[in-house]
């Protein structure tokens, strides 16, 4: 990733992609995102959440194509899997997917 919004206080930087995000560029917080930061990245997509970003759709859209998953809580999986295909990687996150089934 070139960049990323900082957690929420109360949610905290995840474990599992804490280090994937080190050298990101930050460019706010989940609830305040600075448009112009994200314009500078010049990412190739951008990940968003409608939850927190839907009123901002138009503007990321405009810097780059945009894939918004609906909410967080509760829907890892399908946010997991949505985002994986829009990565071009759906057939390593169905196979992750079907390892993590398989361990609950």
């Amino acid at each position: 990733p070139v960049a990323s919004v900082e957690p929420l206080p109360s949610s905290g930087p995840l474990p599992n992609v804490r280090d994937a995000l080190r050298a990101a560029r930050i460019v706010g917080t989940e609830d305040a995102v600075r448009l112009v930061d994200v314009a500078r990245s010049e990412p190739d997509l951008i990940l968003a959440v409608g939850l927190r970003h839907a009123a901002l759709f138009d503007s990321l859209q405009a810097i780059a194509p945009t894939i918004m998953a609906e909410t967080l809580r509760g829907r890892w999986r399908q946010n997991f899997l949505l985002w994986a295909h829009a990565l071009n990687r759906g057939t390593a996150a169905r196979r992750i997917m079907a390892q993590w089934n398989a361990l609950v």
